[in-house]
């Protein structure tokens, strides 16, 4: 059974959450608290003072060795949110060391640095939240951890432990969640949508009675929403409000957040499936948010989203020379692999050739064969192109034209004219030369522009005196169908 110790401390008080661990499942859980006795004038007075608090809370804990968490709170912290060019997420570490050294004068070239991706990798500019544990400030908090005999695995951010707390403990949701964790004299304020921070911080309030705390406590939750809406898609606000603790904080400001806020206001005890009923009751339960949210992460094995003790990091240059024999190596079996492969396709090309020859032979054969039947199919589709029927041509001509009274055809000549159609040459004799101007007046419907090229009067002609030379053009058209047998129609192609 593995055993699991989350830690925490502000200016005043020191708070414990250990838990037995059996098949990734909490079995039983002890929440203990130790007020910090210090009127603290240096830095080291306030460490042995919260060395003792650790030491004092850890007393009912027992001796078992246990993996420990530690949550540090803002004092400790450099945090600044970047605005980075598009990066992927492995580019993101050293992008991130690079800016925050050029911003932050106080973060020092060894300083663990950490961040939280607010975006996702979309080719668009990344926003992250970049953490910094500064050179003095780190030294106090392992100093703190040495001297109290805790082994510290890992350095979590306190609000964002919160966030985890907030995924562990309200139902997920499409909205923001404005979340306050109240401790003494401070509180931490955030926005999470979803499983990202939009926005937070961590106020000072001076000490004074539990209704001035909860008054001036909801005045800066309604600001931290106010600000938190140049983050948030326009139109979207806050849809809860999640304020961790129980009835009984007399610093929970709970009624004067239902009156500040139309969405829903919810009370959180982050202890009830944790700790028994009895064990709560002298215990300020919302301050221990984020120490379940780290407890509950590691359960889960997922690593802690920021963690100043271990840090993300660019990933380290490969090994030159074993990059170099691995080179090698994979060059002399590409360069063997390639010459047995050449040598084997040139075989398999030799007898693809050989094949391929014979099949040549044969459709050679095939095609001398079958050039005679093209010749004719086109020739045919040639004549079917043009093919006119010239017994309806006739018959229409000989329908449309003047009695025999009026004019007589000497000689007729039908063929095929330029592209698609036919040709008509007439040479005849008419009464009168209006008779000829007439006879191409009604033969211009069904044939194309008749044209008379000559005509001419004659003296010894008789009563046909005028000689005419004539040149119909006829269209193609759809052949008529013609009857079958069985009586029904069909068309000729």
């Amino acid at each position: 059974m593995a055993r699991l110790l989350a830690c925490d401390w502000d200016a005043r008080e020191v708070r414990l959450l250990s838990a037995e661990i059996r098949s990734g499942k909490v079995v039983s859980a002890q929440a203990v608290c130790a007020r910090i006795e210090t009127r603290a004038q240096t830095e080291d007075d306030e460490r042995e003072a919260i060395v003792a608090a650790i030491r004092k809370a850890a007393e009912g804990l027992g001796k078992q060795r246990s993996k420990t968490i530690v949550g540090i709170d803002r004092r400790y912290v450099e945090t600044v949110e970047l605005t980075l060019p598009p990066a992927r997420d492995a580019e993101l570490p050293q992008l991130v060391r690079t800016q925050v050294l050029g911003e932050l004068t106080s973060v020092g070239e060894n300083d663990p640095i950490d961040f939280l991706p607010l975006d996702a990798d979309t080719g668009q500019s990344r926003r992250v939240a970049a953490f910094a544990l500064v050179g003095a400030s780190g030294e106090q908090v392992h100093s703190v951890l040495s001297q109290a005999g805790l082994v510290c695995a890992q350095l979590v951010f306190r609000p964002v432990a919160n966030l985890l707390a907030v995924c562990e403990n309200v139902a997920p949701t499409s909205g923001a969640v404005l979340t306050v964790v109240p401790f003494h004299c401070e509180a931490d304020i955030a926005v999470y949508l979803q499983d990202r921070i939009v926005c937070w911080r961590t106020i000072r309030i001076p000490e004074g009675d539990a209704e001035q705390f909860r008054n001036r406590l909801a005045v800066e939750v309604c600001r931290t929403a106010a600000a938190a809406q140049h983050h948030l898609e326009e139109g979207r606000g806050i849809d809860r409000v999640v304020v961790f603790g129980d009835e009984r904080d007399s610093a929970t400001p709970i009624d004067e957040l239902r009156q500040s806020f139309r969405c829903e206001v919810v009370l959180i005890d982050p202890l009830e499936e944790l700790v028994e009923s009895a064990d709560r009751k002298s215990l300020a339960v919302g301050r221990f948010a984020p120490l379940v949210g780290m407890l509950r992460r590691e359960v889960s094995g997922a690593s802690q989203p920021v963690d100043l003790l271990h840090p993300r990091r660019p990933p380290r240059p490969a090994n030159r020379r074993r990059r170099s024999a691995l080179a090698a190596a994979a060059a002399s079996f590409i360069v063997l692999l390639f010459a047995y492969q050449t040598w084997a396709q040139l075989a398999e090309r030799d007898e693809e050739i050989s094949q391929l020859a014979q099949r040549r032979q044969q459709l050679d054969g095939l095609l001398d064969r079958a050039a005679k039947p093209r010749k004719t199919a086109r020739a045919i589709e040639q004549w079917l192109a043009t093919d006119i029927c010239w017994l309806n041509e006739l018959r229409t001509l000989s329908a449309e034209f003047p009695s025999a009274r009026e004019m007589t055809i000497a000689r007729l000549t039908a063929g095929q004219g330029q592209g698609k159609g036919g040709i008509i040459d007439l040479q005849g004799a008419a009464r009168t030369a209006d008779g000829v101007r007439e006879m191409e007046q009604n033969l211009r419907g069904p044939f194309d522009e008749p044209r008379s090229r000559n005509i001419y009067q004659r003296e010894a002609g008789g009563p046909f005196g005028w000689h005419f030379e004539t040149s119909l053009f006829v269209p193609k058209r759809e052949r008529p169908a013609m009857p079958t047998a069985s009586g029904t129609a069909t068309r000729s192609h």
